[in-house]
């Protein structure tokens, strides 16, 4: 099975790339991992107030702006390598399991900014 990867480009909009992903991807019940910094985000679905890939996939979502104000994200599924060792350094790999979900997401992400989303 491939792994779906998406774009979504938007308009502009006053409200900044990062908050309203941030925001849509809150409303359906997704938290954007600790310890990633950046722009670039990886949301996970919130199991509990202390996991954080306690589910062991998410959405990985790299966020780029521009000078006019649209935004640009690219999203996929992902989930960190098996062992379980590597606690925080793991390294993630595509998940063809959640394309469903990522299909879900770049279609409100899409609909919040009024973009056009692209596979």
């Amino acid at each position: 099975m491939n792994v779906t990867r998406l774009r979504v480009r938007t308009p502009a909009r006053d409200q900044g790339c990062v908050e309203m992903a941030d925001e849509v991807f809150n409303r359906e019940g997704f938290a954007a991992m600790p310890r990633i910094a950046g722009p670039n985000r990886v949301y996970t679905p919130r199991a509990s107030t202390r996991s954080s890939i306690a589910l062991w996939w998410g959405i990985a979502v790299t966020i780029d702006g521009d000078s006019r104000g649209q935004c640009n994200f690219e999203l996929e599924p992902v989930s960190p390598s098996e062992d379980e060792r590597c606690g925080l350094t793991c390294t993630l790999t595509p998940a063809p399991g959640f394309n469903d979900i990522t299909r879900k997401m770049a279609g409100l992400l899409n609909d919040a900014f009024r973009g056009h989303a692209e596979e």
